[in-house]
């Protein structure tokens, strides 16, 4: 059993997911590429789903991670330590319907070099590496499919880098509320302010306008 479930303090670790889970994971899936009946039968005993509480640590660092999540309800942030200065910062934030990996790590099957934590309680589904591999060996499409999926959040990452280049604090706040609205009422506030590049006083003032 991989160590991350085996030490999880989550209150629910199914071998059996839902079908409400298992439809939102399909649904998402089918946005990239057509999803042939055969590999959704072999997907799904595959498929495992955990409740996780907040703070609880999904991919560490400096680790070799064997699992990939997907968020079926919660948020969750990934941690990186900037390299000159120690500061420890929220790098990136994923809500529902997104999944949870980090760059080296379960594809590449390299030493990550971030972590990934839940910031408050969340319904996630994981697969295992081992499972992943022989999943794409049966199914030739399962590699286009995870290289448009990594497509996906590299493309995101790089619009993000942009934005705090290129956009002032008001208009990161105004599109990340404009995203996610009830962000400000569930997350805590110095994550946000840290995804975001905002250095001042807090978000109370961008709220204001």
């Amino acid at each position: 059993m991989n160590s991350f479930i085996r030490n999880c303090k989550g209150i629910k670790n199914n071998d059996m997911i839902s079908n409400a889970s298992f439809n939102l994971l399909l649904d998402y899936l089918q946005k990239f590429a057509v999803i042939r009946p055969a590999l959704v039968h072999q997907l799904r005993p595959l498929l495992h789903e955990v409740v996780v509480l907040k703070g609880e640590v999904l991919l560490p660092k400096g680790i070799i991670h064997n699992l990939v999540f997907f968020i079926v309800n919660g948020v969750c942030m990934e941690v990186t330590t900037h390299p000159d200065t120690g500061k420890k910062e929220t790098s990136w934030i994923w809500f529902k319907g997104d999944f949870i990996y980090v760059s080296p790590g379960f594809f590449s099957q390299q030493t990550a070099g971030t972590s990934a934590e839940a910031l408050q309680e969340s319904v996630l589904i994981y697969v295992t590496y081992q499972d992943f591999v022989t999943l794409r060996f049966n199914n030739e499409e399962v590699d286009r499919l995870s290289e448009l999926i990594r497509d996906h959040y590299y493309f995101a990452l790089k619009l993000h880098a942009l934005d705090l280049a290129g956009l002032t604090n008001q208009q990161r706040y105004d599109k990340f509320i404009g995203k996610h609205p009830k962000a400000l009422l569930t997350l805590n506030h110095k994550h946000i302010t840290s995804f975001l590049g905002i250095r001042d006083k807090g978000l109370g003032r961008y709220g204001l306008r």
